[in-house]
């Protein structure tokens, strides 16, 4: 009988040590847990973002904490173009000098405020409306593209997004940079400038003479 009490007792003492000690352990960890393992500064600015509807802020914001922390705020897939409302194309172009332009085209659909995102300024944002009857890109602010190259540059990033994302929309490059360089050149000449100051790249304007249409507008 003694034995078996002295049995039960050492039962009883080691079941206590051990609730005791995952205790102890829980409460080791909760003192030394760090919280989540993704940048919690850089977190409260995605939300801070997402509140005033800055998506360039909100990728920003996930894409820092991606390259600094490798661990995303959110369980599921993350999806940059916010349910299709914007499109991110990095460019470069030369600008004499060997100098370089760097900066990002932002296809955008009418639902996004372009007035609350956080742009560059070699940033542009280019309105798609290739749904249209007259498919169309309106390149916003398209004057600031001030060399032949960044024209370029943008052109090509709207002819690659009409091969990820196809419809009807159907333009050349060269026809494009010819039209948006003529807009250009109307601006600086103070001609038309709510109009020339964007550019609206739609199918009907494919096959335009530009400098017959310049000499047409001018007389």
């Amino acid at each position: 009988m003694r034995k078996f009490l002295t049995i039960l007792l050492i039962i009883l003492l080691i079941t206590a040590a051990a609730v005791v000690a995952m205790r102890l352990n829980g409460g080791l960890a909760e003192m030394f847990s760090t919280g989540p393992d993704y940048d919690e500064e850089l977190y409260k600015a995605y939300r801070e973002a997402e509140v005033r509807g800055d998506y360039t802020a909100m990728n920003a914001a996930f894409e820092e904490n991606m390259n600094k922390t490798g661990v995303s705020f959110f369980e599921e897939d993350y999806d940059p173009t916010h349910g299709g409302l914007i499109y991110t194309y990095d460019y470069s172009a030369s600008s004499g000098a060997k100098k370089k332009i760097n900066g990002r085209l932002y296809i955008v659909t009418k639902d996004l405020d372009q007035n609350a995102q956080t742009v560059g300024e070699n940033d542009f944002f280019a309105l798609d409306r290739r749904t249209a009857a007259d498919p169309e890109y309106i390149v916003m602010n398209s004057y600031l593209a001030g060399t032949d190259g960044v024209i370029r540059a943008l052109c090509q990033r709207l002819l690659e997004h009409e091969e990820l994302y196809p419809t009807d929309w159907e333009r050349t490059l060269e026809s494009m940079v010819s039209e948006w360089k003529m807009h250009n050149m109307a601006y600086a000449m103070g001609y038309k400038t709510d109009h020339s100051q964007h550019v609206n790249l739609n199918n009907a304007d494919e096959d335009t003479d530009w400098l017959m249409r310049a000499v047409e507008e001018l007389t």
